[in-house]
């Protein structure tokens, strides 16, 4: 990810990411390696208890643990203005694993990542968020969105379907949700103008607004993923081909070159998988360590994320175009450029 839009994320996310924290404001800075700034940004949030706090980011664009070794070395004190209180460093990251932020607290270097994981280690404080427990607090009761989870279906189907107008009771069966359920998603779309619903049925009436909506809610990395590595992509390619059918498939740079025959600019790797992280690594043979390809890989929070695939062998698997769509839509200037391209004969 660009730096940008890490910290674009951050800003829109960092209610939702640490509910705990209030955040005050992000003041971007000069670029790294200028004298006078080493840092990108400058973010001031509320404590718990009232109190406030800066931190001086340095930001990653993947969070790798090489990455994270080599960045952790340039954290040095800094103050914005002569005569300011210097900023507290830290790492920003896209998402930390385990053993890199096991590390930056044996090193007492504050971090965070879009995931929901904070360390700060300061004179009188000494605060942890992990993820884990970040997910396990009560969420209050909220009106239903439209592109979350399982809600997601109703757009999916809508838009696979032009021109066909449902029965709520029909509509419900198809995308394997309540019918109650199904009604207030519709009616969220209804109310984005995006879809007709009345006594006929329900049909969708401007492909455009439902999916930049889409595109404006979605983004890649809310899907749990696994920053891992391979030495062989031959080999990858013949584990996953043995894999159980639905098991996973190809997203990002391989589904493009496929689909665009858009060159993927080097060996980078994503899929989306629906088994579990152990077997990414027991049948797969990826590392957390070891390797020189990247590989990113997804679990995708709903199963309808894997339909319409494109097969062409039992190792190439894509995910549909739509669903490319928002991975691509999500990403950086390179990827948002391919987007572009694969919207124009989206429908």
């Amino acid at each position: 990810m660009q730096p940008s839009d890490v910290i674009n994320q951050l800003i829109s996310r960092f209610e939702h990411l640490f509910p705990r924290l209030v955040f005050r404001n992000l003041r971007r800075l000069a670029p790294p390696g200028r004298d006078d700034a080493p840092y990108q940004v400058l973010l001031r949030f509320a404590l718990p208890n009232g109190s406030e706090l800066e931190l001086g980011c340095l930001v990653l664009h993947t969070g790798y643990r090489e990455e994270v070794e080599r960045m952790s070395r340039r954290i040095e004190p800094w103050a914005a203005e002569p005569g300011a209180s210097p900023a507290h460093p830290a790492l920003l990251a896209p998402y930390l694993d385990a053993t890199s932020r096991a590390l930056l607290q044996r090193r007492g270097i504050a971090y965070l990542d879009l995931e929901g994981n904070l360390f700060v280690e300061a004179p009188r404080l000494w605060l942890l968020i992990e993820r884990d427990a970040q997910r396990s607090l009560k969420v209050s009761k909220r009106v239903i969105q439209p592109f979350e989870a399982k809600a997601q279906r109703v757009a999916r189907l809508l838009l696979g379907s032009p021109g066909t107008t449902w029965k709520t009771r029909t509509l419900a069966s198809a995308c394997g949700l309540s019918v109650g359920m199904t009604s207030m998603v519709t009616t969220e779309l209804e109310a984005m103008e995006a879809v007709v619903k009345n006594r006929k049925g329900i049909s969708l009436f401007d492909a455009n607004i439902l999916l930049d909506k889409w595109t404006e809610a979605y983004q890649v990395n809310e899907n749990p993923f696994q920053l891992l590595r391979c030495d062989d992509l031959t080999s990858l390619k013949s584990r996953l081909a043995a894999q159980p059918q639905g098991a996973w498939a190809w997203t990002l740079w391989p589904a493009a070159e496929c689909l665009l025959g858009s060159p993927s600019g080097g060996e980078r790797l994503a899929f989306y998988w629906t088994r579990t992280i152990a077997a990414l690594t027991d049948e797969l043979g990826l590392s957390h360590e070891h390797g020189r390809i990247p590989v990113v890989v997804f679990q995708p929070r709903d199963e309808s994320q894997l339909w319409d695939c494109t097969e062409t062998s039992p190792a190439e698997r894509y995910v549909s175009r739509l669903q490319l769509y928002l991975d691509l839509a999500s990403g950086d200037d390179e990827e948002l450029e391919l987007a572009r391209a694969l919207r124009k004969d989206l429908f």
